[in-house]
Order: structure tokens, then sequence, then C-alpha cells
């Protein structure tokens, strides 16, 4: 014998959430009721669900008029990252979805980091699209700049400490032990290595 129930939640090859659905007597009773899978359809349960479900769509119609709002500024945006670089222009470490949610929070735009799709972290500069999941129906495209910090740009470039650098003379590697080349430097002549036996 069969009977109607109300699903409460969304079961696999019987129905979704809020779906008057007609099983087996044995199966409702048995499995679907006691697990508060499922409610008996009465009349009563049938004008509830029904008020559920208008519910539901209006704040799904919301949701999605919210997220095609957003999707919308996110597509005239660029995102742009300044980060430190390597002469080669390789990144030191990566740019994540941490990191551009980070920076998109710091210009007024919270979205959470689990939205922004990202095979892999960014490792190189340049622009890149990033997919944002606003919600199930609608994914924006967001344009994110990666680009060399201004300390990184300038050091590349051959700035001040990177002169320095080059500038500084390095001892020459002679055989002789720090202290024999410091008490030498001290002397102002430099001392003879022992004759080897």
């Amino acid at each position: 014998m069969a009977t109607e129930v109300i699903l409460t939640a969304e079961i696999e090859n019987l129905g979704g959430q809020g779906e008057a659905v007609r099983v087996a007597e044995g199966y409702a009773r048995n499995f679907l009721l006691p697990r508060g899978l499922a409610i008996m359809a009465t009349a009563g349960n049938l004008k509830r669900i029904e008020a559920l479900r208008k519910k539901r769509e209006a704040a799904l119609a919301a949701k999605r008029e919210e997220a095609t709002t957003l999707a919308e500024k996110l597509a005239k945006i660029t995102c742009t990252i300044s980060v430190p670089v390597g002469a080669d222009g390789k990144l030191f470490g990566s740019v994540t979805a941490a990191d551009i949610a980070e920076r998109l929070k710091a210009n007024g735009l919270e979205i959470d980091r689990k939205k922004l799709v990202l095979e892999h972290p960014l490792k190189h500069i340049g622009e890149v699209e990033v997919d944002v999941k606003l919600s199930p129906e609608v994914t924006a495209k967001l344009k994110v700049n990666v680009t060399p910090s201004a300390a990184t740009a300038t050091e590349v470039k051959g700035s001040a400490p990177a002169q320095k650098a080059a500038a500084k003379p390095k001892p020459a590697a002679t055989g002789l032990r720090r202290a024999e080349v410091a008490s030498a430097t001290q002397a102002g002549k430099p001392k003879e290595k022992a004759k080897e036996r």
C-alpha cells in the first residue's frame, strides 16, 4: 500500500525538499518519518510547506538579484596586488584566493575566499581573469593584476641597495685564517704563511 509524504530533505532517486511523493507505507513508517526526512501529507502540512516554498523562492530570488548586482560591480573593476618579485619576474611566494579576498575587503567588497575559483595560486606578474562563484546560477569574472611592489622594482632596476651590494668588496680567498687577516691588517702588512715542511 502506498502513502503520500512531504520530504523535508532532498533524497536521491526520490525527490527534493518540499516535494509531495508517494512511497511504500513501510518505507515511510520505518525509515523516512523516524529520521525526520519526511512528514505526513495532510492538508495542514501541505499548506505549511507551500508557504515555506514561497518564502524560500522569494529569498532565493533576492539572493540571485544581489549576486547579479555584485557580478556587475566585479566585472568593472581590476584588483591590483603588489608583491615582491625576483629578477626573473617570478614572485617570492604566490598570490592566493585569500590574498585577493583581503584586497577586495580593503576596497569595500567583502567576498568569501571560497567563492574565488583559482586552480593554482598565481606565481607570475601580469593580469589574470578569476571566476567568482557568487551563487549556483551567477558566476562573475574578476580581473586580477599582479604587479611588482615598488621596493622590488627599484631593486631590480639597480637601486642603491643593489649597487651597494655590488660595490662591496669581497675578501680574497688566500688561505689565511680570519685571525691572521685581522692581525695583518692591523699591523699594516700581510703575514706570510709558515713554510710547509
